[in-house]
């Protein structure tokens, strides 16, 4: 997966020409390296630090823009939970979906990097996988926890057995309620 990182000082069309050029150098050699690549869209909270784009739809129209249309999404219910358009395009792009990270949002998240274990958050989980399986997404997901390590609760202070038996148990329980 890729981003595109933030405009930083550049006007928004002139950091999307950049972006779009290299997408094309990123399609290029996915292509010659036989991998796939996917462009992820980033939480719209945290845009700044990321990303020129932070829904479904953005990701795809930049894709347009850079002349790979074709190329793959990478859906992540942190970062697309909120968006108020998500299931009308979950619906419209599931078919170009790389594949599904799956991680909650913590009520009040604090960073970043504040997530939490499937079912532990307010990102509605359930409804959001069904709407995938619906669509017909029949592709891999993955539990994605990012936890800074000096937050109260962070999740790298978790032994990791202890972590990996959280994660399935919480992607089991949003997928059984799905």
């Amino acid at each position: 997966l890729f981003l595109t990182g933030p405009p930083g000082v550049r006007e928004p069309e002139a950091a999307r020409r950049i972006v779009a050029e290299g997408i094309q150098v990123i399609a290029d050699e996915a292509e010659r390296a036989g991998v796939v690549a996917a462009l992820e869209p980033i939480q719209r909270e945290f845009a700044h630090f990321w990303t020129l784009v932070s829904t479904l739809r953005e990701a795809a129209a930049l894709l347009e823009q850079a002349g790979q249309p074709g190329l793959p999404l990478l859906f992540d219910t942190w970062h697309l939970w909120n968006d108020e358009l998500l299931f009308e395009d979950i619906d419209r792009y599931a078919g170009r979906f790389a594949g599904v990270h799956v991680a909650d949002w913590r009520a009040a998240t604090r960073n970043t990097n504040d997530r939490v274990f499937p079912g532990e958050g307010i990102a509605g989980l359930p409804r959001i996988l069904g709407a995938l399986e619906a669509a017909g997404y029949r592709g891999w997901y993955d539990v994605e926890i990012f936890s800074d390590a000096e937050l109260e609760g962070s999740l790298w202070r978790l032994e990791p057995a202890e972590a990996a038996r959280r994660a399935v148990a919480g992607f089991e329980s949003v997928w059984a309620a799905r």
